[in-house]
């Protein structure tokens, strides 16, 4: 059998869109231990066993962050030297040292955080972003024409500034929606544009996992100082219109 050009780890929703891409530019199979070695997949896609997923040119992990590094660790002995090795996570400073310490010396490696789902991307990739975070990578002029070629809009970084970042915007953004959940907020008879726009938060990311929440909170290490700043940010506004309420 010829070897795959991408061999992805992991057949969720995420996992199931890039496949969906993917088989458009090159022979793609998937592993996933819910799925028959063999069996056929949406697209003309097949599932493998983990031995053929890991000789692709390219192996993806699309799998949650919890389940990442057990990923990792089961692929490695698979894994051929100059393959290159990507994560597909939404934190990068744990998936990247995840993979400099447990894969072979003799893979690239590549830790990336596509900025789009399957409720985002599901009509195609045109215009979408992707972050780059190279740990050991030979070929990065290659590897970001490939992607812009796909229609993505490529920006590299350290992983690092990646996810004092992704703290500030996704992380926050998906504790508000969570919040926003727990209140209970849905439409009102009289509400304002504001509101509405706050119920978009909500519906937004009440898509996604619980799993995905947390891992994104208890994974990033830059998330809990930006809860706790804002957290005493709001007990600011609080105090200062309790001193002001009229006696």
């Amino acid at each position: 059998m010829e070897r795959a050009q991408f061999g992805l780890i992991g057949y969720g929703r995420f996992g199931r869109l890039i496949a969906s891409h993917l088989a458009r530019v090159g022979r793609t199979v998937v592993y996933d231990p819910a799925l028959t070695p063999g069996g056929q997949l949406e697209g003309g896609l097949f599932a493998a066993t983990p031995a053929v997923a890991c000789a692709a040119r390219v192996v993806i992990y699309a799998v949650p962050i919890r389940a990442l590094r057990a990923a990792i660790a089961d692929s490695a002995p698979h894994l051929r030297p100059g393959t290159l090795v990507c994560d597909t996570a939404s934190v990068k400073l744990g998936p990247a040292e995840w993979m400099r310490t447990e894969l072979p010396p003799g893979v690239e490696i590549l830790a990336t955080h596509p900025l789009f789902g399957p409720d985002s991307a599901g009509d195609g990739l045109a215009g979408h972003r992707i972050v780059l975070c190279p740990v050991r990578v030979r070929h990065p002029r290659a590897i970001r024409r490939f992607l812009t070629a796909l229609g993505l809009v490529v920006h590299e970084t350290s992983a690092d500034a990646h996810d004092r970042e992704i703290a500030q915007t996704q992380a926050l953004t998906h504790w508000l929606g969570r919040g926003l959940e727990r209140l209970e907020a849905g439409p009102r008879t009289i509400d304002t544009l504001g509101y509405r726009k706050l119920l978009e938060i909500l519906r937004y990311v009440v898509r996604d996992t619980p799993e995905l929440f947390e891992d994104m909170h208890r994974f990033n290490p830059h998330a809990a100082a930006e809860r706790t700043r804002l957290l005493g940010t709001l007990a600011s506004l609080d105090a200062e219109l309790g001193r002001s309420e009229p006696g």
